[in-house]
């Protein structure tokens, strides 16, 4: 892992996720959702898994166009169980106040892995939507959705 990722990831483990869901945000990027069903309504949704999917690959076709895949089969070897303990120690006292079901849980180790794999990458892919869904998470706030269509969509945030 190189120092930029891990400096990234330290800074976000240093907020404090999911305090602010529910409250307004001023960001007319976003659509606002305000409670926790509509939040894992659309996270569970196919049309964010869809969405994810896309800005996934996209990261990856730039990779292997670029630098004919610089190792991210290793590179993710190495982030996935740093990025997995870090989400499931974020993410636990929220699930257990709130009940939440594995469709949440999968989702945050999702965006938080491949903001990882950004940040890794950064020389070579831009810093894009998953950097984007980190912001959220540093506000406090859940990135769960997409309304539209990939290239002309905003984000759906509780």
């Amino acid at each position: 892992m190189n120092q930029n990722t891990r400096n990234a990831l330290d800074t976000l483990a240093a907020f404090a996720w999911f305090e602010n869901v529910g409250s307004p945000i001023d960001d007319n990027r976003v659509v606002q959702v305000y409670s926790w069903d509509e939040a894992i309504g659309h996270c569970a949704g196919r049309h964010w898994s869809d969405i994810t999917w896309e800005a996934q690959a996209r990261n990856y076709n730039t990779l292997m166009a670029i630098a004919q895949g610089h190792n991210w089969g290793m590179v993710a070897v190495e982030l996935g169980p740093l990025t997995e303990a870090m989400v499931d120690n974020k993410i636990g006292p929220v699930v257990r106040r709130c009940g939440l079901p594995k469709a949440f849980s999968d989702s945050v180790r999702y965006d938080i892995f491949l903001f990882a794999m950004e940040c890794e990458y950064n020389d070579v892919i831009p810093a894009n939507f998953f950097t984007m869904l980190s912001y959220f998470y540093y506000i406090g706030h859940f990135p769960c959705g997409w309304d539209g269509d990939f290239s002309h969509g905003r984000l759906i945030v509780f």
